[in-house]
């Protein structure tokens, strides 16, 4: 069944077990593994060249001052700058000694005795030093260590209380956001000095969205519920989840030193200047020394960056791997959940499954190419001020196309996870699926996303405002709180904590560029910061830790969600879901039974033979007989009349029975089943 030869009725569900494939799983897609392990050797071995051939342009000492050229590139360097030292002709009287003080290279040779000019200049009587890394901002935690540790278990807290949540009340918040985006477009509309219709036309459509779909975002409440159920009923997994944020890092870490090793392959370049001389309206030309970057360095790092880039989208798609494989067995049974799980699909991922995992990495990185290449650049940008309804529509869709490209990618590697079939009978697997529930998996992933956004940055924005205000009280810095902190005197603006509060609102949008942003002013502001700007520093950082920290755990749920959707889908499609007290199943059972009964219906009107019958539409597949059969059942001890059982039946079937009204739990009653 491997390849694109597979027949589209292999992809049908009924052939799909309710267990996830562990033990003695096939490897799949060995040739698209194949191609990943010599990408990725060719990244080590390249790193490796980069990191060998390269050296810096300067050399320095322990305190970060500049000893000369490095050796590598002494000797043209000394060629240069002996050109650059020769007087342009007919300039001899004027310039004896050239101009080789215009390059910085011949300067740092000629202070540090590598090179010897043709008449000396005055030394300098203190050596170049260039600035040391600060430790100011890395202070505001090292002198109070209770202030992170304090914040990390508050993160890991807020995460674990929003699971917790999502459990309890997921389909209020899910409906709850949607309302609170309707008043604030309505506010919109009236909060200003003029009234806006248009605002008023946004919040009706949410509205009618909202209606039009009220049936799948509340399914989609249900099935984030139990997905929350599954995560947090095994720590050993939100462990290995929050413990992956260590690749990430890693790999993060791996590019700038390949970044680094890039940098240290240049050449010197001899240039042709131009200087006015004595004379007016008459040019100089004379040589300059100067660096050039390598071209073939600059070649190879950009074919690593994109091999880079396929292992960071590699880490993200093992997540959802391990991730999806151990919330469906849990949904089909937990009994077969071990501790050890997520650590035995993790080596799955990158052993038996490396070659899917590696193809679904390849497709999200074209989909995140497209996505990026498909921004508003500066033309749609003058449209957006113009027409700016049309194109606030245009970028609507746009994000949900690219949502169902990236749900379409996940569902393919839920499908692998669980039946370890090839990428491509997984991918019918799923356009079956989209088929006939494509419009509530989408309605389940774009309102999670929705509400997700929403509520992560609102915690992160909450949890950097109190680091803020914690390291404020500790420094005596409380810009929040104090209304003294600046002093007697004057010195800075009266009202900044508004602007600071502005600033750190905006950033935290964009929590990578603000994390970037706190180390760049930790390591060139140094002892120049002004005091009061540490705390609210910290207060970013920590905030864009939490918002790491937040989407990795609504990205676990994410994947548990789409794994939960794809087995309630799977026992619809086999007529057998198993008793579990929540909405989720308790829908699915009704759902089952309701096509059963329309199936036997049908199948009775048009006299249908001893064959089964396949139901269409959401696609419950049930054996329907005209002379059924009667087995005993004993009712279990927790069943109450009315809910409805799975019975095993002798041929390895299950079916869906209730339980009579009259029936004590222990006693053994009478069921027709089909034969």
């Amino acid at each position: 069944m491997g390849g694109k030869e597979v027949e589209m009725s292999d992809a049908d569900f009924g052939n799909i077990e309710r267990k996830v494939l562990v033990e003695d799983r096939p490897w799949t897609d060995r040739r698209c593994g194949y191609f990943s392990v010599l990408c990725v050797l060719f990244f080590i071995c390249s790193a490796i060249g980069l990191g060998a051939t390269g050296a810096p342009r300067y050399d320095t000492n322990s305190d970060n001052e500049i000893e000369g050229v490095n050796d590598k590139y002494l000797d043209d360097a000394k060629k240069c700058c002996d050109k650059a030292a020769v007087p342009p002709p007919g300039t001899e009287s004027l310039y004896p000694t050239g101009f080789w003080e215009m390059s910085e290279m011949c300067r740092e040779m000629e202070d540090n005795n590598q090179w010897d000019a043709p008449t000396a200049r005055r030394r300098r009587l203190a050596s170049k030093k260039n600035t040391p890394v600060p430790q100011n901002v890395w202070e505001g935690f090292s002198m109070h260590p209770g202030i992170p540790i304090g914040v990390v278990a508050i993160i890991i807290f807020l995460c674990g209380g929003f699971l917790k949540l999502m459990e309890k009340v997921a389909t209020q918040v899910l409906f709850g956001t949607f309302f609170a985006e309707a008043v604030f477009c309505i506010y919109l509309g009236v909060g200003g000095e003029q009234v806006e219709p248009i605002m008023f036309v946004i919040a009706a459509l949410i509205g009618v969205y909202v209606f039009c779909v009220r049936a799948q975002i509340r399914k989609a409440g249900n099935i984030i519920s139990v997905a929350c159920n599954a995560l947090l009923s095994m720590p050993s997994l939100m462990g290995l989840v929050y413990a992956w944020m260590l690749a990430s890092a890693v790999l993060t870490i791996v590019l700038i030193l390949i970044a680094s090793a890039a940098g240290n392959h240049a050449a010197v370049k001899e240039n042709t200047e131009k200087a006015a001389g004595v004379q007016a309206g008459v040019q100089i030309e004379y040589t300059s020394c100067d660096w050039k970057d390598d071209s073939t360095a600059g070649g190879l790092f950009f074919v690593m960056y994109i091999i880079w880039v396929w292992m960071g989208n590699y880490v993200t798609m093992t997540q959802v791997y391990y991730v999806a494989g151990c919330t469906a067995q849990y949904v089909w049974d937990p009994s077969l959940v071990k501790a050890s799980m997520p650590l035995t699909l993790l080596k799955l991922a990158f052993t038996r499954s490396g070659g899917t995992v590696s193809k679904t990495a390849w497709v999200l990185q074209v989909i995140n190419y497209i996505k990026k290449n498909s921004k508003c650049s500066c033309r749609n940008c003058i449209t957006f001020i113009v027409r700016w309804p049309i194109v606030l529509l245009a970028c609507i869709v746009r994000c949900c196309c690219f949502t169902c490209l990236e749900m379409l990618n996940k569902y393919v590697l839920v499908f692998h996870v669980i039946t370890g079939d090839e990428f491509w009978l997984s991918a019918k697997r799923c356009y079956k699926l989209m088929k006939k529930r494509g419009l509530g998996a989408l309605v389940m992933e774009t309102s999670a996303q929705n509400s997700f956004v929403i509520i992560g940055y609102g915690l992160s924005l909450c949890v950097g405002i109190f680091t803020w205000w914690w390291m404020g009280v500790e420094y005596g810095k409380d810009v929040l709180g104090n209304e003294d902190m600046w002093g007697k005197k004057d010195e800075y603006a009266r009202g900044s904590d508004i602007w600071m509060l502005v600033a750190m609102m905006i950033l935290l949008l964009w929590p990578a560029f603000a994390l970037f942003l706190v180390v760049i002013i930790a390591l060139w502001a140094g002892t120049w910061m002004i005091r009061c700007w540490i705390p609210w520093c910290c207060g970013v950082f920590c905030g864009a830790v939490c918002s790491f920290f937040f989407w990795q755990t609504v990205n676990a749920l994410l994947v548990a969600s789409n794994a939960t959707f794809v087995c309630i889908a799977i026992d619809k499609v086999n007529g057998a879901a198993a008793f579990v007290d929540n909405a989720l199943y308790r829908q699915a059972q009704a759902d089952i039974t309701e096509f059963a009964k329309a199936e036997a219906v049908g199948s009775a009107r048009v006299g249908a033979g001893p064959t089964a019958t396949a139901v269409a539409a959401q696609g419950p597949v049930v054996a329907v007989a005209p002379q059924p059969r009667t087995i005993s059942m004993q009712i279990p001890p927790d069943a109450a009349p009315g809910t409805f059982l799975v019975l095993p039946l002798p041929d390895g079937r299950t079916v869906q029975v209730a339980v009579p009204p009259d029936a004590a739990p222990g006693a053994v009653v009478q069921v027709t089943v089909p034969p």
